[in-house]
């Protein structure tokens, strides 16, 4: 959700073009997505994502400042542990003392 005549939506008005990063930093999972963004008005969409949360911007799902912002993905790129945390913070350490690099991540563009 949006304000109409947000930032947000006045640079994907100039630029359409977006870089979302996804992060689980406690598991060390990280996703790159990018796409394209689009700002959407459709009663439809904006009553199906609204939440009470929005009260706090909006005055309620027919306030006429309100959108939607979607996003039409055309890569992805992952990174995931192959071990688990305790093994991949070892091997980290292990490599900054020998000077070699990890094999600690899995890796990959995804199939959109």
């Amino acid at each position: 959700m949006s304000n109409k005549n947000s930032t947000h939506n006045q640079n994907i008005i100039k630029d359409p073009n977006v870089h979302l990063v996804y992060a689980d930093k406690g598991d060390m999972q990280f996703l790159n997505v990018y796409g394209k963004a689009k700002i959407s008005t459709d009663k439809f969409i904006i009553d199906a994502l609204y939440s009470k949360a929005d009260s706090m911007w909006f005055e309620g799902k027919d306030d006429p400042n309100i959108t939607a912002i979607g996003i039409t993905p055309k890569e992805a790129y992952y990174w995931d542990p192959k071990n688990n945390k305790l093994v991949t913070l070892v091997k980290l350490g292990v490599s900054a003392l020998s000077g070699e690099a990890p094999d600690t991540m899995d890796y990959g563009k995804l199939k959109l």
